[in-house]
């Protein structure tokens, strides 16, 4: 990642510092359909450093998984994100590969 709002996951050791309910969460896409409800799927694992509001999380739309649909935060499945909070706690580590 080298700056805000270029897509891209920053590479580099973190740690989960919240783990968030989301389901209830919106966001805008800016496609005209409004904000969507539960765009971030069930849960919302906040990393630190200095990229605010990065994170692993689930989504709406499973069919966009592994398309660069993200602002930087790692997408998963709703059930495989469900099951990786399920496994992780507050200050677990996170490594993020090239």
């Amino acid at each position: 990642k080298q700056q805000v709002g270029d897509c891209r996951t920053p590479v580099g050791k973190f740690k989960i510092v919240s783990i968030e309910k989301s389901d209830t969460w919106s966001y805008d896409f800016g496609d005209g359909k409004g904000p969507i409800v539960g765009a971030y799927g069930p849960w919302f694992l906040r990393f630190d450093g200095k990229w605010e509001g990065i994170a692993i999380h689930g989504t709406h739309d499973e069919s966009t998984i592994s398309k660069n649909d993200s602002h930087g935060c790692i997408r998963m499945r709703n059930k495989d994100v469900t099951a990786v909070k399920n496994m992780v706690y507050l200050g677990y580590p996170v490594k993020v590969l090239e």
